[in-house]
């Protein structure tokens, strides 16, 4: 059901008029024009900002988007960028990790440039990018289904721009729903029972853990 919600969305043509390049205040970077792919499978490469760009929109929302809803790992994300610049199949072999990517862009660009008017529908077009990939990532479900959810909620109280897909409060609603389908309400479900492995998969399984805890938070700060 939740894919067949957004799938309607990701079919529909969202993608922006094209904007003309304008320099990083920060970084002295021209923004290359940005257009949506045709095709979900389509390479990033030519409608991307550059490497530094995005390294830096990436900082910005870890150094403030992040800190109220912290349901991203940097030590997990931050990689994401390396990976898509230098392999060229992993944006369209990947779809959670593009999603996650293309959802960060969208969210940074709104928060950093929220008073340059002209930078919105650059947001957007992360955002119509991202949506084409959301169909794929919510059939994955669990826990990357709730991180998609939260990015979205996240992208939709930053951005002025309408977006008449689902309201705020159903994708809330829905993520509620995924965070007790999970049990992410019980406490049971984050502890590390005696004997239980301390090397490398415990430490994985411990991270998976933190994860899973802080998601549940930021779907409980959502929903107040």
């Amino acid at each position: 059901m939740l894919a067949n919600l957004f799938g309607a969305r990701a079919s529909v043509d969202i993608a922006p008029a094209p904007q003309p390049q304008i320099s990083s205040p920060r970084l002295g970077l021209q923004r290359p024009n940005t257009t949506t792919p045709t095709s979900r499978k389509a390479s990033p490469k030519d409608s991307l900002p550059s490497k530094e760009l995005v390294t830096e929109l990436f900082d910005n929302y870890f150094a403030h988007d992040h800190l109220c809803y912290p349901f991203l790992l940097p030590s997990s994300t931050l990689p994401i960028i390396e990976a898509i610049y230098d392999e060229p199949s992993f944006y369209s072999e990947n779809a959670f990790e593009g999603f996650v990517f293309d959802m960060i862009l969208a969210i940074a660009t709104v928060n950093v440039y929220k008073f340059d008017w002209q930078m919105l529908p650059s947001a957007e077009t992360h955002h119509a990018r991202a949506m084409l990939r959301v169909t794929e990532v919510f059939q994955t479900g669990g826990i990357k289904s709730l991180q998609a959810i939260l990015l979205l909620c996240q992208y939709r109280t930053s951005s002025s721009l309408q977006d008449t897909s689902a309201s705020m409060w159903h994708l809330v609603g829905i993520a509620v729903r995924i965070a007790y389908e999970l049990g992410l309400h019980r406490e049971s479900t984050y502890t590390i029972k005696n004997g239980e492995p301390t090397d490398e998969n415990g430490f994985e399984r411990s991270k998976n853990q933190e994860v899973r805890r802080r998601c549940f938070w930021s779907v409980f700060a959502f929903d107040r």
